[in-house]
C-alpha cells in the first residue's frame, strides 16, 4: 500500500460503501491504498453500481466501520 488517507477525510477510500482494494493503518485512523486513481465499486452509496476512484467523494459518505 502506497498512500494513506485519514478517517476524517470524506473520500471513497474511507467510506463503508466503497469496495476497492484497501487496508487499515495500525492505529485504525487511516485507510491505506495503492494510489488516488485506484478504483473500486460503490455498493449502496451515492455512486451505487459505479466504479469510482479512491479519492472521489459524494453526499452519502459513511465512515468505513473498520476505521476509528
Amino acid at each position: 500500500m502506497a498512500e494513506t488517507t485519514p478517517s476524517t477525510k470524506k473520500k471513497c477510500v474511507t467510506c463503508e460503501y466503497w469496495q476497492g482494494r484497501r487496508g487499515v493503518s495500525m492505529s485504525q485512523g487511516a485507510a491505506e491504498f495503492g494510489s488516488g486513481s485506484e478504483k473500486g465499486e460503490c455498493v449502496g452509496g451515492g455512486w451505487d453500481g459505479f466504479h469510482t476512484a479512491a479519492m472521489s467523494t459524494c453526499y452519502k459518505w459513511k465512515k468505513w466501520s473498520l476505521l476509528n
